[in-house]
């Protein structure tokens, strides 16, 4: 749906200037700036040393499920944090296809330029992008450039009412979990698209923190909840950690150049609710939040979906920026490894923020080192699976301060080299118990 904004509660302004100056990125020279179609996606030139193409299924017609990985050691799950990109939910919507194709390249040129951003970048995050979700879709609009194509949005099981129904019940924490809600009974068995199952399976093999899918449609930056929830209901429509989405919104919208240019509102119908229009059914959003440790956004880039290659170039100026910058926010806050008693990294262990009605857990036994975790900052001790930590308001990292968003922080290494993480780790230890410890700064 494509609307005209009407004004309202414009958000304020977010500060780039001090990440634009020392690592601004360079012109967009050497890009293949035009509409690839399944063969040519798959043939887009990679950079071995940081990249890998893999898929993480198989569509209706049989088509790949191409992923990008991003990382300095590709294929490995490293200390720091998991982010993805994807696009074409819609076969038409060919405008995320190919930015992030555009992004895949322009990192593959800036890191062997030695851009110290872009490199910053690929050594501490592990980057996915997938252009298109919905391949045979594609296809067909492709071809016939016109609206086709299924939405694989509305196949996501319905955690929403799980989550709603059992706390007007007061069933939740004791007998629902606020966070990782399982999938109900036999959903995987049933009539849900291979796509759908795909990128379900994707989302719980890989430990991501933080998302954004890019859609077509009216100028919005869209977050959980995307389902409305039914007015009878006693609880409240957003989420537990709405500040933070509203944070994360804020960081795409107000540096994408458009977005900027036509001032986009804080209202109903822009970045601060969870869709132009309240969904009635749930969304690949709402399931990330309740099902998976993701926090995950939509980005609606215009109503051209499907733009002339003559105007891919524009479109990639307008977004660049606020792409690389939201991959950027993975590294606000406080990060580190959750241990127990004998020095092991404890798995699947519960972390929860006081005030916060959403838990996060660590990793999985097969991964060794850090991913993005809440924590309580006021130094209110919490216990899981005979483990007790503290994270205290003292020596909070800076980034953590600046952030300003209330109790809600990540377990992740710092990313600014000026920040003595190995400092705050010794202080912890003097303090607390030896669970938690920083990754090395070198």
């Amino acid at each position: 749906m494509c609307i005209q904004p009407y004004a309202s509660n414009v958000c304020p302004p977010l500060s780039t200037g001090s990440f634009r100056s020392e690592n601004e990125v360079n012109p967009t020279d050497n890009l293949d700036f035009r509409h690839h179609n399944y063969k040519d996606m798959r043939q887009v030139s990679e950079c071995p040393n940081i990249t890998r193409i893999y898929n993480i299924g198989k569509s209706s017609a049989g088509l790949k499920m191409y992923a990008m990985e991003i990382s300095d050691n590709p294929g490995e799950h490293q200390t720091g944090p998991e982010f993805r990109y994807t696009a074409g939910l819609h076969g038409n919507e060919a405008l995320g296809r190919e930015l992030l194709l555009l992004l895949m390249q322009f990192m593959c040129k800036e890191y062997n330029d030695n851009n110290p951003r872009v490199r910053r970048l690929v050594e501490g995050v592990r980057i996915h992008l997938v252009p298109s979700l919905n391949p045979d879709a594609y296809e067909l609009a492709y071809e016939m450039v016109r609206d086709l194509g299924s939405f694989q949005k509305d196949n996501f099981p319905d955690l929403n009412s799980v989550l709603w129904g059992a706390e007007d019940r007061g069933w939740v924490p004791r007998i629902v979990p606020n966070h990782h809600i399982p999938l109900p009974e036999n959903f995987l068995n049933g009539s849900v698209a291979l796509e759908t199952k795909a990128i379900i399976n994707w989302m719980e093999r890989t430990p991501f923190v933080l998302g954004a899918n890019l859609q077509g449609g009216e100028k919005v930056v869209a977050y959980p909840f995307d389902m409305q929830r039914p007015p009878k209901a006693t609880g409240v429509g957003s989420t537990s950690d709405d500040t933070m989405f509203r944070w994360l919104a804020m960081s795409y919208a107000h540096i994408q150049k458009k977005y900027g240019e036509r001032e986009l509102l804080i209202n109903p119908i822009s970045c601060i609710l969870p869709s132009p229009a309240r969904c009635k059914s749930p969304g690949m959003n709402d399931f990330s939040y309740l099902h998976t440790n993701c926090f995950e956004l939509s980005v609606f880039l215009g109503c051209d979906k499907f733009p002339h290659e003559s105007e891919l170039p524009l479109e990639w100026e307008n977004n660049r920026e606020a792409l690389l910058s939201f991959i950027e926010q993975v590294h606000r806050g406080i990060k580190g490894i959750v241990r127990d008693m004998e020095g092991k990294p404890l798995a699947n262990a519960t972390i929860s923020v006081d005030g916060v009605k959403h838990d996060v857990k660590t990793g999985k036994p097969a991964f060794t080192h850090t991913h993005t975790h809440t924590a309580h900052p006021r130094g209110r001790p919490q216990t899981t699976e005979g483990l007790t930590f503290h994270i205290l308001d003292e020596n909070l990292l800076q980034s953590a301060q600046d952030l300003r968003l209330g109790e809600r922080f990540t377990f992740q290494q710092d990313n600014d080299p000026k920040h003595t993480a190995k400092t705050m780790q010794e202080w912890l230890w003097d303090k607390c118990l030896n669970v938690l410890e920083w990754p090395s700064q070198t």
